[in-house]
């Protein structure tokens, strides 16, 4: 696979992701080269009996906002238009790396575990677990706004579970 030996790539058990650097002026050359090695990999692919989906490829563009690139790839006759956001180990990633994409998921799941859980522990473990994956890649951050949004989650889920405690139960006598 020659065409890979210019381009950045990581190989899952079923994922392939390539990296491209390029100037915003060769953007043009760079969404060729990367259709290319997709090519590449689905010939490869396709002699060994195995079968790229058209439906799962993603493509982001990052750049600043006032830079952003919307070039389409068409690896193998498909045309796949660029995301705003992508997916990659659990991580949200938006256009502009800003990671705003990914708090604001990470935000709404969690007040949706605490308005639908009855479970007081559960909830709180089902927070913090989600608050806590990958939360180093926020760090150095420094919109305050934006990094106030998880530890706010985490007071709101903490003061849920307190009102849920320290409610007098009912026990009903034998």
């Amino acid at each position: 696979m020659t065409c890979l030996s210019c381009i950045s790539q990581f190989f899952y058990a079923d994922d392939v992701q390539l990296y491209l650097t390029c100037r915003r002026s060769d953007s043009v050359a760079c969404a060729s080269q990367v259709s290319a090695c997709i090519e590449v990999i689905n010939d490869w692919m396709a002699s060994n009996r195995l079968m790229m989906n058209p439906a799962k490829t993603d493509v982001l563009w990052c750049s600043t906002r006032q830079q952003l690139t919307n070039l389409p790839l068409t690896p193998a006759g498909t045309t796949v238009q660029p995301s705003t956001s992508v997916r990659n180990l659990g991580v949200l990633f938006d256009a502009d790396l800003s990671l705003k994409a990914h708090v604001n998921q990470l935000t709404a799941r969690c007040y949706c575990c605490m308005s639908t859980s009855h479970q007081e522990l559960s909830t709180y473990s089902l927070i913090v677990t989600r608050l806590d994956y990958c939360n180093s890649l926020l760090t150095g951050y420094n919109n305050k706004q934006f990094i106030d949004t998880p530890t706010r989650v985490e007071l709101c889920s903490a003061s849920y579970i307190w009102k849920k405690l320290s409610r007098p139960r009912n026990s009903a006598a034998s």
